[in-house]
């Protein structure tokens, strides 16, 4: 078992009745992970995660959480399984929750979750030979409050962004 406690304090410049007033923003996230393993090859992680952002003089007070099931299955040694559901709900982007997702490699994927929903995606990798890997990923984020996910290029309309990536990756 994983306890996580994190309290950060920044001061920001915001304006406020025409005036530039600096304001002291505080997030706080209290973080509980429990890995276990049912067999030596199958893993399962499960985490809470309660987020509170508070800002002086505006006396905004949000907070959220995050509930995630995660899991891994080495199926033989050059095949392994990856997945994970989370659902999450905070208040805004203020009092958003972050986590790290197994990818294809080469790519670091940190999402910041906000708002209401769920997020979920299954992934393979198999060792082809020695030198050659195909790895895929299938994830969803379904926000069923919202019409629009993301802005400009990213602008998806509707509240699901699915997507699908394949890469092979040969070593010389």
């Amino acid at each position: 078992m994983n306890v996580r406690f994190k309290r950060e304090k920044k001061e920001v410049t915001q304006r406020i009745n025409n005036e530039h007033i600096l304001l002291d923003q505080i997030r706080t996230n209290i973080r509980v992970s429990y890995d276990y393993y049912v067999l030596k090859n199958l893993r399962f992680r499960t985490r809470i995660e309660y987020a509170f952002f508070d800002q002086s003089i505006t006396d905004v007070h949000e907070k959220g959480y995050l509930i995630l099931q995660d899991f891994r299955y080495d199926l033989l040694e050059s095949l392994r399984f990856y997945g994970r559901i989370v659902l999450f709900d905070t208040e805004s982007y203020n009092s958003r929750v972050y986590q790290f997702e197994n990818d294809l490699r080469g790519i670091l994927n940190n999402p910041a979750l906000f708002g209401k929903g769920t997020r979920w995606y299954l992934m393979v990798e198999y060792d082809l030979f020695d030198f050659a890997r195909i790895s895929a990923k299938y994830s969803e984020l379904y926000k069923p409050n919202e019409l629009v996910l993301s802005s400009g290029n990213n602008e998806i309309s509707g509240n699901l962004d699915n997507r699908i990536s394949v890469q092979l990756d040969i070593k010389f």
